[in-house]
């Protein structure tokens, strides 16, 4: 993803179009602001983020946007901690939007959705070691409702993830759906515990792909048979990005599509051990959860 850096100034249509009331005391007017471009400070990273979605989505329709923001927000002050000045808060927003891989004849195509994002953060919380969950959630001003979780780390609210709704979009001039998160950093780092980790190298090998589709029991999740895929040790990750059941997936089961991603840490990977690592895995989803892999893939 790509970080963007915006103002902290913002307009009262860009709130509005986040769901801020203006005339709200929860919105933070300036007194006397130099344009009417500039007259609030944000209460969100929302706008920027979708506002800068939309200028990018102007220029190419044919590659996925996959931008967030780090920075901070204000709140109307909190009487409880005796403070004078706005409450300031560090926040993350991210918003992915357009086709999930650059088009190609041999990648398969569609959009990012509320699961692109989700991977994202997955990523994010695997890297800080943190459990969080996910919770249905239906009253965000500007998330689609049934398309929209709570991420909770323990019992604490730490943000939200989701799709974008229709007349969200249209206010911002986006085409095409799009889904966005935002994350309380400060929230995130008061519920984390303080931890000394160690770090390793970057690998300076390249990486080798393989597209899998999977004829699974439709009981089986997605997360076991990714935790098989990634107990093989070339495979630096693995990212779903296909369900599908009907036509040509016999009845009780479910096609589950990943891409797996190889990686050697003492060289670059041939066609061969590719082929050979991707039995092997091939091999081990069988035994242990009856999987098999679907014709054409």
């Amino acid at each position: 993803m790509r970080e963007t850096i915006s103002y902290s100034l913002v307009s009262a249509d860009m709130l509005e179009r986040v769901g801020v009331d203006t005339d709200d005391a929860s919105a933070l007017r300036i007194a006397n602001p130099m344009s009417s471009e500039f007259t609030h400070l944000r209460t969100s990273l929302r706008a920027s983020v979708l506002s800068t979605l939309s200028a990018n989505r102007r220029v190419s329709q044919t590659e996925g946007i996959r931008i967030y923001e780090i920075g901070s927000v204000y709140l109307p002050k909190d009487e409880a901690r005796d403070r004078e000045l706005p409450d300031e808060r560090e926040m993350l927003v991210g918003v992915l939007c357009g086709p999930r891989f650059p088009t190609s004849w041999n990648t398969p195509q569609g959009d990012m959705g509320f699961y692109d994002g989700k991977g994202v953060l997955e990523s994010l919380f695997a890297e800080l070691r943190a459990e969080v969950r996910y919770e249905a959630h239906s009253s965000d001003p500007i998330l689609r409702r049934g398309r929209t979780a709570q991420i909770l780390y323990g019992n604490a609210p730490i943000g939200v993830i989701g799709e974008v709704s229709n007349p969200a979009l249209q206010r911002f001039d986006i085409d095409g759906a799009a889904a966005m998160f935002e994350i309380d950093l400060e929230a995130l780092r008061a519920a984390l515990p303080e931890e000394t980790r160690q770090h390793t190298p970057a690998n300076p090998y390249p990486e080798a792909y393989r597209d899998l589709a999977l004829i699974v029991d439709a009981e089986v999740t997605s997360a076991r048979i990714q935790t098989i895929i990634e107990r093989h040790r070339m495979v630096a990750r693995s990212i779903p990005f296909d369900i599908y059941a009907g036509e040509g997936v016999p009845e009780g089961k479910r096609s589950l599509a990943y891409r797996i991603v190889f990686q050697s840490p003492r060289g670059t990977l041939t066609s061969e051990q590719v082929d050979g690592y991707q039995s092997n895995i091939l091999q081990q989803l069988s035994r242990e959860l009856g999987v098999e892999l679907r014709e054409g893939s």
